[in-house]
């Protein structure tokens, strides 16, 4: 089973195709780099093979991203070869079914696969993205569709982003294969996030209008600014986290004091759950103080863009 899926997701990637434009840009919302397509005939893409660069700094993180087969509900292109090979091939056994959730996976492509046809990966000046559609041919409603966003970049620095097909694996395929597009590429520039989106962005916010929505701790909430309450005389404090394998860019730091001029960053070990019901980005830590019997406590989270 796991050799038919990789052969498939590799085939869609290498076919080659040659008339209808399709365009793949890069805009700017929220300080963050979207990629996104656009067919302008209606057509269907089966796979995307893209470099995207910037011409200072570094692309520190990727998110917004499908994960897995497409269904009538999540469509687009979830399927990344070279991380499906390192993260999730290996924990499919038997009877068992494949961890979209896998720590890694992401539509980052391996240099080790065409060291002279991939750029540098996250923490560096350029990505190579790898990513195709897998679908049951039977079901129509999860095909993808003929527009639509592929995923976020988050920047270290404001910079002009560049997009480009990557030859050696493909470029923008086509479905089925012998139809003709015609690919036409628009970078755009990027900063990095201002401080209300970053937090919008690290909390699982609503990014398009004003929302204030906080965490009630052991609620199992989905969506919020952090929480706190006591529990057992300690203060706990919950947030939501993105999940490492999505490479946020971001890091939170929980912070205890005795008054709200002394804060000591917090070095234990963190609860850290998934959420309810398990989610591909997103993760739930809980963190108590670690100085007990204080007759006032303060908590707060330190969240910072990392470079």
């Amino acid at each position: 089973m796991k050799k038919s899926v990789v052969t498939l997701v590799s085939s869609c990637l290498l076919a080659a195709v040659a008339g209808a434009e399709v365009r793949v840009s890069v805009e700017e919302a929220k300080g963050l780099a979207w990629l996104k397509y656009q067919c302008t005939a209606g057509e269907r893409i089966r796979a995307f093979a893209l470099d995207v660069a910037v011409d200072r700094g570094q692309i520190t993180g990727i998110s917004d991203f499908l994960v897995g087969p497409n269904s009538a509900s999540a469509h687009g292109y979830g399927i990344f070869p070279a991380a499906f090979r390192d993260h999730v091939a290996a924990t499919v056994t038997s009877g068992t079914s494949a961890n979209w959730s896998a720590s890694g996976y992401n539509p980052v492509a391996s240099a080790a696969d065409a060291p002279a046809d991939t750029l540098g990966g996250l923490g560096t000046s350029g990505v190579t993205l790898e990513m195709g559609a897998l679908r049951d041919p039977a079901l129509s409603a999860a095909a993808p569709a003929s527009s639509g966003t592929r995923c976020a970049l988050q920047l270290s620095q404001s910079a002009m982003v560049t997009v480009a097909a990557n030859a050696s694996r493909g470029g923008v395929v086509a479905s089925p294969d012998g139809n003709v597009v015609v690919p036409v590429f628009a970078g755009a520039a990027v900063g990095p996030l201002p401080e209300i989106d970053l937090l919008r962005f690290a909390f699982n916010l609503d990014p398009t209008q004003p929302d204030v929505r906080a965490l009630s701790v052991g609620a199992d909430g989905t969506a919020g600014l952090p929480g706190g309450a006591r529990a057992g005389g300690l203060l706990r404090l919950e947030f939501l986290r993105r999940k490492a394998g999505t490479q946020p860019g971001i890091t939170h730091t929980p912070r205890f004091g005795s008054a709200p001029d002394a804060w000591t960053d917090f070095t234990g070990t963190a609860s850290v759950s998934p959420l309810t019901p398990e989610n591909p980005t997103w993760e739930r830590v809980v963190v108590d103080d670690p100085a007990p019997g204080q007759g006032t406590c303060f908590g707060r989270l330190k969240v910072v863009q990392t470079p």
